[in-house]
């Protein structure tokens, strides 16, 4: 029987407070991390590293979530990625725009740390 290395997860978000709270909510739960502050950050890490799922902010400097969640889901060897997109804003567009990106989810800051945990076992479950 082998052992699984944990599910990898990035954060991409400019917010400093924000982001070490979800890596520290991360960590509680076994999943390995990494962070990133900036969209062309995120999208390197992506490449590099192809986490199990991105938890990515949409308003992000230097590119911003949706360049990021689109570029990820029209790449054959990327959109196995999960991607769950955060915003403060609740406008629809947002809303349409995220799901013109693909993205697996879409949540609204603050989060509710329940829904947010449920959301990624969720989608993490879908990826295996």
């Amino acid at each position: 029987m082998t052992n699984l290395p944990a599910p990898l997860v990035l954060v991409a978000d400019d917010d400093e407070e924000w982001g070490e709270l979800l890596l520290s909510l991360l960590k509680e739960d076994g999943y390995r991390t990494l962070r990133a502050y900036d969209g062309e950050e995120a999208l390197r890490q992506i490449i590099e590293r192809q986490p199990d799922l991105v938890l990515l902010d949409v308003n992000m400097p230097r590119r911003n979530g949706f360049d990021v969640c689109g570029r990820i889901k029209r790449d054959d060897l990327l959109r196995r990625v999960k991607v769950v997109m955060f915003t403060k804003r609740s406008e629809a567009d947002d809303l349409i725009q995220s799901s013109q990106a693909e993205a697996d989810a879409y949540l609204t800051k603050p989060v509710d740390i329940g829904l947010l945990k449920s959301t990624i076992k969720k989608l993490l479950a879908q990826a295996k």
